[in-house]
């Protein structure tokens, strides 16, 4: 019987009352763009939108395993972020959501759950992110927070990172 647990989301279709969904096209290639992704260290350089930073980033690359990042305002307000991984399918498919935390832990509060899958193309990679929440006051939250914006500008981030590589 095949393991069906690395579609957890694939086959998720969207809910235009809770989802947020972008599509966009990062100039590198799929491999570079997993290792930015995954990589703590890389995760840092990229992952908050300019001006924010991210000083901090645990990342344990496994279903279940921990992922942490820490975001900074410019004023130095901190925003932790914690969660576990759901999907890591090298190098096309990552999961995570903060709905959970280690080992699938049932966590105190949810604000989203994400997936990102990496389509692969001649010196190109396809970034496509579907953002899931549990309320559609969580998701217009999230997209009066910015979301196309901010995470458009991290994408864009994330392909200047993926290029030193």
């Amino acid at each position: 019987m095949p393991n069906n647990l690395n579609n957890l989301h694939n086959n998720s279709p969207v809910n235009k009352d809770l989802d947020l969904t972008l599509d966009l096209v990062i100039a590198a290639p799929r491999e570079k763009v997993w290792q930015a992704l995954t990589q703590p260290e890389l995760i840092k350089q990229w992952f908050a939108p300019h001006p924010y930073t991210t000083p901090d980033c645990r990342v344990d690359l496994r279903c279940g395993g921990e992922f942490f990042t820490l975001m900074q305002s410019p004023d130095g307000a901190q925003y932790p972020n914690s969660g576990c991984f759901t999907q890591v399918c090298e190098p096309e498919i990552l999961g995570w959501t903060d709905a959970l935390s280690t080992d699938f832990r049932p966590a105190e509060q949810s604000f989203m759950s994400v997936q990102i899958r990496l389509s692969n193309h001649e010196n190109v990679t396809g970034y496509h992110v579907h953002v899931m929440h549990k309320n559609s006051e969580d998701k217009q939250r999230h997209e009066s927070m910015g979301f196309v914006e901010g995470w458009t500008q991290c994408a864009k981030q994330l392909e200047a990172v993926a290029n030193t590589l």
